[in-house]
């Protein structure tokens, strides 16, 4: 490193900051800024001298970020949450994911979003972190589609609301989250989406899901074949091959456990 400060751009580091730099390897990030890689983080030139220079004076932002780049907003609010090396600064993390959000990084959205959830830094405003995720799923995050579902399922604005909550897991399905189209079908039994969807039963979304790998809806799918109940029916042979992929790695135990008693009649 350089144990007793380096020059930049006209700015003297600190001899603790200066040690960060020189370390790993030395690029450019995305956005055209100088940096280094070191413990799996991009350290910018400026955000070693953001926040305080060696005479205390406020310094200019990482540039990257204030150029409009969410994605290194993003790296620079992560790097300040972790304390890396040093940098802990809650309240400067935050008003950097705050200006990746707004730039569009859904991801930035989400860890608002958690923060208002659960009180971190602040008293906790679930309605603030259900306008988080929102944003985040507009943006294509599935996860934050799953987040807002469960705001509405389990109450946490207040009431519980199954169909609001379904219609968030059936976006999330559209998005390629499989375990949410698991939800949105069960949602769908419950008779929630009545004016919202055009299926009569879960049973396409049990079987999108299943083939996509989540084997809790190839068990759901085997249980209707075997009663002939919720828009299926009746067929133990079909039931039966449900269970089977239900019960392929990694497994769900119930379907194992039908085909095994299968197995001794």
């Amino acid at each position: 490193g350089f144990g007793g400060g380096v020059e930049g751009h006209g700015v003297r580091l600190p001899s603790r900051r200066a040690s960060l730099v020189g370390l790993g390897e030395t690029g450019r990030y995305p956005s055209g800024a100088l940096g280094w890689y070191h413990g799996g983080v991009w350290w910018s030139w400026w955000l070693m001298t953001v926040a305080h220079g060696s005479d205390g004076a406020e310094l200019p932002p990482e540039p990257g970020c204030a150029a409009g780049d969410a994605a290194a907003c993003r790296v620079a609010a992560a790097a300040y949450a972790r304390g890396a090396n040093g940098l802990r600064d809650r309240a400067r993390a935050t008003a950097l994911y705050e200006r990746a959000c707004d730039l569009g990084d859904p991801g930035a959205c989400v860890v608002l979003a958690e923060d208002r959830r659960v009180g971190r830094g602040g008293p906790v405003d679930v309605s603030g972190a259900l306008a988080l995720y929102v944003r985040a799923c507009d943006r294509g995050d599935a996860g934050a589609c799953h987040a807002v579902g469960d705001l509405y399922d389990t109450g946490a604005l207040g009431w519980p609301d199954g169909r609001a909550a379904g219609e968030w897991y059936l976006r999330e399905c559209e998005a390629g989250a499989l375990e949410a189209c698991t939800a949105a079908g069960l949602w769908v039994e419950r008779g929630d989406a009545r004016g919202v969807t055009s299926d009569p039963n879960g049973l396409k979304l049990f079987s999108k899901a299943c083939n996509g790998g989540d084997h809790r809806a190839c068990s759901l799918m085997a249980e209707r074949y075997a009663r002939g109940a919720d828009g299926a029916v009746k067929d133990l042979t079909v039931a039966y091959r449900w269970y089977a992929a239900g019960c392929a790695e990694p497994a769900d135990i119930p379907s194992c456990r039908e085909l095994g008693a299968q197995m001794l009649v």
